[in-house]
């Protein structure tokens, strides 16, 4: 079963992305950065889900700390966000993928299979 880690610091969004995707895939939520390095290290996701701002953390940040690590200097991440920029954004961070929020479940299915496909 892939693995996704979901950097969500809304409690809703974390709880309903959580719920959805747990029937098909094996997810651990992430309400902020703390210990992130240690989390990608045990729990080892194929695919990182990350909300482009995450209280006082930033996506351009953690992606930064994340990528600079060799063990997760190429992990796949899909950005999604309300920002008016998300795709200017996504595309500078070197996303897999971005979805703007609101999101649909079945747009949500797509873009994870879609990215998950293309790093098999």
């Amino acid at each position: 079963m892939k693995k996704i880690l979901v950097l969500e610091d809304d409690l809703d969004i974390g709880e309903m992305v959580e719920m959805v995707l747990s029937i098909q895939y094996n997810v651990m939520v992430k309400r902020d950065d703390e210990n992130l390095l240690t989390h990608l290290s045990q729990f080892g996701p194929d695919l990182l889900l990350i909300d482009n701002s995450l209280g006082r953390a930033k996506a351009v940040d953690v992606i930064k700390i994340i990528k600079s690590h060799e063990m997760f200097s190429q992990m796949p991440f899909i950005l999604f966000s309300g920002h008016p920029d998300l795709k200017l954004i996504a595309s500078e961070l070197g996303a897999s993928a971005y979805l703007p929020k609101p999101f649909g479940l079945e747009q949500l299915h797509r873009c994870i299979e879609k990215v998950l496909d293309n790093n098999s």
